[in-house]
């Protein structure tokens, strides 16, 4: 501890205190409920401890419940913790009943009282023993007690079947022991029936009627139904077939299922007493196989020799006769079709309805379609009477079947046969191998260029393309279009179409030349300023098979005319005085040919306008009023000591700014003139004519005696300032801004310093002149009183006092250096005036 005195404060006093601070225990909780009612889930609680005393503290919580048993689960975070002084926390609190059959059905809900008995592991104070809560568990909703209802009721009806059905239950009805086919498998070529048979014990009496039906595995009747009436005994038609002891034995039952297929049949069975109790009986699956399947035992195909089609050799060799003879010599035409030549061979062909026949490229589409062939006996297809027969085995031959190909392409012919049995189905396929007819090349440019790579507007008038097409047999179309830079079509599209010859447009510009096609001049418009990159597309004919097409792409810049260029441009003079001749500016201009006019116009270095924009048309020649300033070439605009309106002092910028003729031109640029200066006229300084202290000429330090029993006279000031222009004049520190000529009373204040008076002229060109005075305050000393002198003492009179200073003595004035003692006598007192 450190202690320091007031009064002396270099003294200080360093010591060692001893302290002993009482502790305080102090401990404030709140148990808070989050969640104190629940159906499901856990209740939520929160403890909330402050530390107010000014010890630490260790604290636990044990969570106690008032029985011995507890009904609850119980979840502190944190359960055990430190706390400091001040210092607070929050523990959470969750609490779950343990068994879920404590729930109540109905009421308020069952109740749980628990505590939370607090623990210092130091030992120290606790303000509680415990710190209660209570959860309440609300009883169950209605349904589930609506459930438990249900369920006590459906016991006690299941007790009362049960004893209905050990005291009370009628007898048994006769029931279906057996009942089957007498085989699983028939044959429809012996033109079989299937046969059934059944064994039903006893009571036999109780039987009433018999009911048999046939349906096929999807469930769909595939056998009429037949009952037979068993209320009289055996019926008339089963006599022969039936015996009827302890139980009724039926065998070989005729059914009429007799076409191929599978069969299930189901045997119903009526009592007598209770009609409602039909029992059911089914078959395991019975088959009839069909008629022989017809099945394909060969199956090829060959492409047939193809017609090509070539100039004659006098037009090869003079291409200008080739080229004559265009329009009518089929040049560019669809390749001759081909033809397939299929052969098969399908066992039992005496079962065979139809045929079909369809090609298929290797990726699965369709290019051949289907085709339908008739081959039963009653009616056989004209087109299979030639190549096709049915030999005495039923073996159905097929040579040399011709099928005609429209297209280039791959084709894989599938044969299907469709027997007379099923003519829902297809009884055998076939497909044989690929046979490829080879297209002929498609076109495709070898050479696509302009003659020129770079136009400029102005200078060509179109431009002219060649381009060479090899297989240009095979040439449907050409397309003509252009692309910008960024993908958009900038030049509409232009279509040549080669329907059996050249088109018109291009009859003088194209010749065919043995498989090629080469075109020269081929001429378009010159098109708007900007990059094209021009395609040239060559599309095949439709009936070959589909390829990309031929593309190729030449790019072709078209410039812009040539736009003016400012070569020079400055002022005649760059500094010049207010009153000479305005600014004069001089310009020098390139390619002119396109200039429509120039704009002028001058700025403050700021960007503010001085001077208003002027607009000089130069539409091929020179304008009036520039007449005797410029010159006009056709290489040059040249142009000499134009005037403007500037004459004002001051800094000018000025801009030239070229207007073009066409917006086809490119954009111009201006040009801006170095700073341009234009000086003020000189003016003379200001003068200041008199400044006076009471009416005499103020000095450079004046002295004021200030005797502290009075109060002192103030200052009369006065002045006269002259100058060309406008004049700010300024008394300074105080008042600020004056007229030119006045006067004004100045106060002195009562006590010692110093005062300056500035008087400061300033004129238009910033010029000034200023006179400064210091006005210094000096204040009397306070006179001493008279010592008491006796009458018999031979001294002098002290009260007579000197005639020139009081007491016989010169005082001077108070001095904040004089700090031993302000009043000591000086020698040389300052002069009063």
């Amino acid at each position: 501890m450190s202690l320091n005195s007031e009064n002396l404060p270099d003294l200080a006093l360093l010591d060692i205190l001893h302290l002993h601070i009482k502790p305080n225990y102090d401990l404030v909780w709140d148990l808070q409920t989050i969640v104190g009612r629940i159906r499901t889930g856990s209740g939520q609680f929160q403890l909330q401890i402050q530390n107010r005393g000014n010890t630490d503290r260790q604290l636990r919580f044990n969570p106690r419940e008032e029985g011995e048993v507890e009904n609850c689960l119980y979840t502190l975070m944190p359960d055990e913790f430190r706390l400091l002084p001040e210092e607070s926390v929050e523990m959470s609190v969750e609490v779950m009943p343990k068994h879920w059959w404590y729930r109540p059905w109905w009421g308020r809900g069952r109740l749980f009282e628990f505590y939370l008995e607090p623990q210092d592991l130091h030992r120290l104070p606790l303000p509680q023993d415990r710190i209660n809560g209570t959860l309440i568990w609300e009883p169950r909703p209605w349904w589930q007690l609506l459930v438990a209802c249900l369920l006590g009721l459906g016991a006690i009806a299941a007790l009362i079947f049960a004893i209905w059905s050990v005291f009370f239950k009628p007898p048994t009805p006769p029931r279906i022991l057996e009942f089957r086919s007498e085989s699983l498998n028939y044959a429809a070529a012996n033109d079989d029936f299937i046969y059934l048979g059944w064994v039903i014990g006893p009571p036999t009496r109780e039987i009433r009627a018999i009911e048999i039906v046939g349906k096929s595995p999807d469930g769909s009747i595939s056998s009429a139904a037949v009952t037979y009436d068993f209320s009289r005994g055996i019926p008339d038609e089963l006599a022969s077939l039936c015996t009827l002891e302890q139980v009724l034995r039926c065998y070989n039952i005729r059914t009429d299922a007799r076409r191929p297929g599978e069969y299930i049949f189901e045997l119903r069975l009526f009592p007598k007493q209770d009609i409602d109790n039909i029992q059911l009986a089914k078959t395991s699956l019975i088959r009839i196989e069909p008629l022989p399947i017809p099945q394909i035992t060969n199956f090829t195909a060959r492409l047939s020799s193809q017609q090509r089609r070539e100039l004659p050799p006098e037009q090869v060799d003079n291409p200008r006769a080739n080229n004559n003879s265009l329009p009518n010599s089929g040049f560019f035409s669809d390749p001759e079709p081909m033809i397939a030549q299929l052969s098969f061979q399908v066992l039992h062909g005496a079962q065979v309805e139809t045929l079909t026949l369809v090609g298929r490229s290797p990726d699965g589409f369709v290019n051949f379609p289907q085709k339908t062939y008739t081959v039963s006996p009653d009616e056989f297809s004209e087109d299979l009477l030639g190549p096709c027969q049915v030999d005495w085995d039923g073996i159905l031959t097929c040579r040399g079947l011709s099928l005609q190909l429209e297209k280039p392409d791959t084709y894989i012919f599938e044969l299907q046969v469709i027997s007379s049995d099923s003519p829902a189905e297809v009884a055998d396929s076939r497909k044989a191998d690929p046979i490829v007819w080879e297209p002929p090349p498609p076109p495709r440019i070898t050479t696509f260029a302009s003659r020129k790579a770079t136009y400029r507007v102005g200078e060509q008038q179109q431009i002219e393309f060649q381009w060479v097409i090899d297989n240009a047999a095979q040439l449907q179309q050409l397309e003509l279009r252009s692309l910008s830079p960024e993908g958009l079509v900038n030049f509409p599209k232009i279509t040549y179409r080669f329907d059996g010859q050249i088109p018109q447009a291009l009859q003088d510009k194209c010749q065919v030349t043995g498989k090629q096609l080469v075109c020269d001049n081929i001429a378009i418009s010159l098109p708007d300023p900007g990059r094209y990159n021009f395609e040239l597309t060559a599309i095949q004919r439709s009936r070959l098979a589909e390829t990309e097409p031929s593309r190729q792409i030449h790019a072709i810049a078209i410039q812009p005319p040539l736009a003016p260029e400012i070569t020079n441009f400055q002022a005649e003079t760059s500094n010049s005085q207010t009153g000479t001749n305005p600014i004069r500016l001089n310009w020098n201009i390139k390619n002119p040919q396109h200039l429509l006019g120039v704009r002028i116009i001058g700025r403050s270095p700021e960007g503010i306008v001085t001077v208003p924009e002027v607009l000089y048309p130069f539409n091929g020649s020179i304008p009036p009023v520039l007449q005797n300033n410029c010159q006009l070439n056709a290489e040059q605009l040249t142009c000499r000591n134009v005037p403007t309106s500037a004459q004002e002092p001051g800094d000018y910028i000025f801009e030239l700014i070229p207007v073009n003729q066409s917006n086809l031109a490119a954009n111009a640029t201006s040009v801006k003139s170095d700073r341009i200066r234009i000086r003020p006229r000189p003016v003379a300084p200001p003068q200041i004519n008199n400044f006076q202290i009471n009416g005499e000429d103020a000095p450079l330090k004046y002295v004021v005696i200030i005797d502290p029993e009075t109060s002192p006279s103030p200052l009369n000031l006065s002045w006269e300032v002259s100058g060309s222009g406008d004049l700010q004049t300024e008394l300074l520190p105080v008042p600020g801004v004056v007229p030119n000529r006045g006067n004004l009373t100045y106060p002195i204040a009562p006590q010692s310093g110093q005062d300056t008076l500035t008087l400061r002229v300033t004129n238009t060109d910033g010029k000034q002149v200023q006179r400064s005075i210091l006005i210094e305050r000096v204040l009397l000393p306070q006179p001493e009183p008279a010592p008491l002198i006796s009458p018999d003492s031979d001294t002098p009179d002290s009260d007579t006092p000197d005639s020139d200073t009081p007491s016989g003595r010169q005082l001077t004035p108070f001095s904040p250096e004089l700090e031993s003692n302000p009043w000591d006598l000086i020698d040389n007192p300052p002069p009063f005036n």
